[in-house]
């Protein structure tokens, strides 16, 4: 298995066609979402599918004429948004046959831990979808309408 650690290439590649930013475990910027640098390589799905769901978030959060503008840059921040960092890693708790699962964080979480914990005795896989779903289980409904509404990347 490859090294968990995205190749300068990859990190140009994933922001250049995808807008997202790749950053570390704990951004020094603020990121509207951002993809941690030790993990696996997404496929493009996942990453289109990340994509939209900085979209999402910018829609849902901002009004114009910030949304706007946040939407046309290249690499979304915003000063002081809670950057959400997703993270394709390994689970080295769980017997599964894939050990690569997602986990996410929020740039506020003080700990630093991702959630799922894969340490707690509950865990089990989580895929991007449902870290996703979990991140936005607070507006579960307008989460709900954005992803019926892109039905070609999700």
């Amino acid at each position: 298995m490859r090294a968990l650690f995205l190749s300068d290439s990859e990190v140009l590649r994933v922001q250049d066609q995808f807008r997202i930013p790749v950053d570390s475990f704990s951004p020094s910027k603020y990121w509207i979402i951002a993809l941690d640098r030790e993990s696996f390589l997404p496929t493009d799905e996942e990453l289109r599918q990340i994509r939209s769901y900085g979209d999402y978030v910018i829609g849902k959060n901002y009004i114009s004429p910030t949304k706007e503008k946040l939407l046309s840059v290249v690499l979304p921040a915003y000063s002081g948004h809670n950057t959400i960092i997703f993270n394709n890693g390994l689970c080295r708790g769980a017997e599964t046959q894939d050990p690569r699962h997602w986990f996410f964080r929020r740039a506020s979480w003080r700990n630093g831990a991702y959630y799922p914990n894969y340490f707690a005795s509950f865990y089990r896989p989580h895929t991007l979808f449902q870290v996703m779903d979990k991140a936005e289980e607070f507006s579960a409904d307008a989460w709900e309408q954005w992803k019926s509404q892109h039905p070609d990347i999700f």
